[in-house]
């Protein structure tokens, strides 16, 4: 008996050949991953059959431990910069090469963990392929982004806390180097940047739904002014946070203080978020610093801005959408607009980077001495990516049937 068809959307082909690089795009990375997962664990594997003992981290003869990212630079930790003695260095080496020895309940949390993450994936697999197969409306492909949007905002906050709070960063315990001194830092546009993307689009697929079926629109329009209130609120809160310290820095600075500012380290690898001191006392000259820290205020100023401004742009969006106007000339405007916005914003940021490590390399002695030059997205902080998630976002509004609407 020959399966019946199931019912497809009628969207434009342009925009089903979008969203086709969209699904690809997610088959690829989870590709990637298992791909690197099942490479990882042959590698274990075969250490363990060929009686193999490779240290995790360092050896007595190759002094080289890790690399921590600030933006467009990463900084270099070895035996030379932090530590006091060899003995020192050794105490760690065996320190962290020694086997964790895990209980049966740790194990047994550790599975349960891994249960909202597999439920993530399986809903933005569903999510996506429903834009791939043109049942993103008859399919309800709303549910499966609002599902993986809230488990992916409580998973980040949980593992936010987990290894920052909880369980604390303890790799450098041990060492002498000014990271041991260190503060929390809540980078907000990572943890809840996507589910909340996520979570928006589930709204506004929901609310051309009801209006499809000529159902009451109040519920679903409230709750994208509330998530749109959210979202300023926490941005807002976050960008004064953060310029407010900043400019504070900076002027203790150039009034000729003898005053550290704090750098952001993270690492797209690793859920580690922490603020550093950038040591006043180990930089050539007062003017050298003064120098750095002008060039980073200066340099990341246009970037607070655009970014803001490409924020304000996507919350205009959800607030058209909360009026009903959902694919219209204007809400495609403002898309276009805010991408790119994060997208000159991320030139700024990634080719001044350039500029950046040879400052830093000219103006201080120790670790931050020797910088070596990377692409923002590695430390998470590149506006391209979210260029590329409002992409995603404008392309399943366009799936929407265009609706012409006056400015």
């Amino acid at each position: 008996m020959k399966k019946s068809q199931k019912p497809t959307d009628n969207i434009p082909e342009k925009i089903h050949k979008r969203l086709h690089i969209i699904y690809f795009i997610l088959k690829c990375v989870l590709a990637a991953t298992i791909f690197l997962m099942f490479w990882g664990a042959a590698v274990i594997a075969f250490e363990k059959i060929m009686g193999y003992d490779i240290p995790k981290s360092g050896t007595e003869e190759s002094p080289f431990l890790f690399h921590q990212y600030c933006g467009t630079f990463f900084v270099e930790f070895d035996r030379a910069n932090s530590f006091a003695s060899n003995a020192d260095y050794s105490a760690y080496l065996e320190k962290m090469n020694t086997p964790e020895v895990k209980t049966a309940a740790e194990k047994v949390k550790g599975y349960l963990e891994f249960i909202p993450s597999a439920v993530l994936i399986a809903a933005l697999i569903l999510a996506l392929r429903s834009g791939d197969k043109k049942r993103i409306f008859c399919g309800r492909a709303w549910r499966y982004f609002l599902v993986g949007g809230i488990l992916y905002a409580f998973g980040n906050i949980y593992i936010y806390l987990n290894t920052n709070i909880i369980k604390g960063i303890s790799r450098f315990d041990g060492m002498t180097s000014v990271f041991t001194q260190r503060r929390q830092y809540f980078q907000i546009y990572d943890i809840l940047g996507l589910p909340f993307i996520m979570i928006s689009g589930a709204f506004v697929l929901l609310m051309y739904e009801k209006q499809l079926q000529n159902k009451d629109t109040a519920g679903v329009s409230k709750t994208l002014k509330a998530i749109s209130a959210v979202i300023i609120a926490g941005s807002a809160g976050f960008v004064l946070w953060r310029l407010g310290v900043r400019t504070y820095e900076l002027i203790r600075v150039m009034s000729g203080d003898e005053y550290s500012v704090w750098l952001p380290f993270t690492i797209m690898e690793s859920p580690e978020k922490y603020m550093c001191r950038l040591p006043f006392e180990e930089a050539v000259s007062p003017a050298a610093y003064r120098n750095v820290v002008l060039f980073r205020y200066l340099r990341d100023l246009p970037v607070f801005a655009m970014s803001a401004a490409a924020l304000w742009a996507f919350v205009r969006v959800l607030l058209n959408n909360a009026k009903g106007e959902l694919n219209t000339p204007r809400n495609r405007k403002l898309l276009r607009n805010a991408i790119l916005l994060l997208i000159v914003a991320s030139l700024i940021l990634n080719i001044s980077g350039l500029y950046e490590t040879g400052l830093f390399d000219r103006s201080f002695n120790g670790i931050f001495g020797n910088t070596t030059y990377t692409m923002a997205y590695r430390a998470k902080t590149d506006p391209a990516i979210f260029a590329l998630l409002l992409w995603f976002f404008g392309t399943y509004l366009q799936a929407i049937p265009e609706k012409e609407q006056n400015d």
